[in-house]
């Protein structure tokens, strides 16, 4: 199985490659970048037997075990107002990590290469974490990460949503 019907059709793909890399190179400099995690799988079952997963564009981590989740997109950055939209999937890998290892990430990024622009998730993550630290019951120290029961997570998830 070949990837191109033709010769012309790979020399068009790999012609419109060219500006994403541009960008890519203008937006990271990649001989800085130690990636702890590529394309890594997450998932996480919650009670109800549903499962979530994905793939994690790049994780990075540093000395003291915080993370950032990175994720790449080919097209344009959303216009103004349909950020929230942008945001859900790297929301969602933050809750799936969450899930999984008790720590949610410090960082998500997303980089829109077909436009050139750097969205920081960061304030849309705190927001959410603020949300869920003021649920009375993670005040009391009775939730930790861990122990949360699905409906309180899919609560936050959702109030992350509407924010």
């Amino acid at each position: 199985t070949q990837l191109f019907e033709s010769p012309d059709e790979a020399e068009e793909w790999l012609a419109s490659a060219v500006p994403l890399l541009e960008k890519y190179f203008r937006l990271e400099d990649p001989t800085r970048l130690d990636p702890a995690e590529r394309e890594l799988r997450v998932e996480t079952t919650l009670e109800g037997g549903l499962v979530l997963r994905g793939y994690v564009d790049r994780l990075d981590r540093n000395a003291a075990g915080d993370t950032r989740v990175v994720d790449y997109k080919t097209g344009r950055a959303p216009g103004e107002g349909f950020e929230q939209k942008a945001l859900f999937q790297m929301r969602f890998y933050a809750l799936v990590l969450w899930r999984m290892h008790g720590r949610v990430p410090s960082m998500l990024k997303l980089l829109y290469l077909g436009s050139g622009v750097e969205v920081d998730g960061l304030n849309a993550l705190q927001r959410w974490m603020a949300t869920m630290a003021a649920r009375p019951a993670v005040q009391r120290g009775l939730l930790v990460p861990e122990r949360i029961d699905d409906a309180s997570v899919i609560k936050g998830a959702q109030a992350m949503l509407i924010r």
